[in-house]
């Protein structure tokens, strides 16, 4: 009960700020701006599901079953490798989108101006995809509480830093404003996990990859990011063609 009620009650909060931002954005910005902020939301969307995906629900199951067996070795070998799966995979997606940005702008999008904005938005991809990682880790130790409330706090920031930015430098701004918000959740979450780690008795460092481990990643979270490639993609053509037509 403590735990679905703080998951509940940080994210339905978080959720709701972020809901505000979007109309206090599109007040600011106008029809046209808030198309393209939403545009350029949609296709780091895309990105971030691609590379979250499967990611923070090995960590979780996984985590928990160990638990059960007090499997602290298993443990820190599933975390390190999942953080580390995290960090590379996001930063694979990240020089995607630098490599590509400016194709996707003019050739798909056909908004040449957004390529800057394109770029801005990696920054938030990479630490949503590391994200993904750290809610799974939480979840996992049944930290409920501390999701909430970090999601809480970066809901409350994220309002105020997209806000500011589209006040200040519109689209971009907004962007930016949404990948800082990201930042400090991430630097929440971290203490958060080190804070348990520390209550559990786990150490990570010099930990060494178990093997079933390593298939694990291989069989379970690639393909998990695949799939769930498959239908964001198809959304966010779909949305694209709508933007396009407008």
């Amino acid at each position: 009960m403590t735990g679905a009620f703080w998951s509940l009650f940080g994210t339905a909060i978080g959720k709701f700020f972020i809901l505000l931002s979007g109309i206090f954005c599109a007040r600011i910005l106008g029809d046209a701006l808030y198309g393209e902020l939403g545009i350029v939301r949609s296709t780091i969307a895309m990105f971030i599901v691609v590379g979250s995906a499967g990611i923070g629900v090995t960590a979780s199951k996984y985590i928990s079953e160990y638990r059960a067996q007090n499997k602290n070795r298993e443990i820190a070998s599933i975390i390190s490798l999942t953080r580390l799966f995290s960090i590379v995979f996001g930063i694979v997606i990240v020089l995607i989108i630098f490599l590509f940005s400016k194709s996707i702008a003019s050739d798909t999008l056909k908004a040449p101006e957004l390529e800057f904005d394109l770029k801005c938005g990696a920054i938030l991809l990479f630490f949503s995809v590391f994200n993904a990682y750290q809610n799974g880790v939480l979840s996992g130790f049944e930290n409920f509480k501390a999701i909430g409330l970090n999601t809480l706090y970066a809901g409350i920031l994220e309002f105020c830093l997209i806000v500011l930015g589209a006040y200040y430098a519109q689209v971009s701004g907004a962007i930016i404003g949404y990948g800082v918000s990201f930042i400090i959740l991430s630097i929440l979450n971290s203490i958060s996990i080190n804070h348990t780690l520390k209550k559990n008795s786990i150490l990570l460092k010099g930990v060494k990859f178990l093997s079933e481990h390593k298939l694990i990643i291989i069989k379970f979270a690639i393909p998990a990011a695949f799939n769930s490639l498959i239908v964001t993609a198809t959304f966010w053509i779909l949305k694209t063609m709508l933007v396009r037509m407008t």
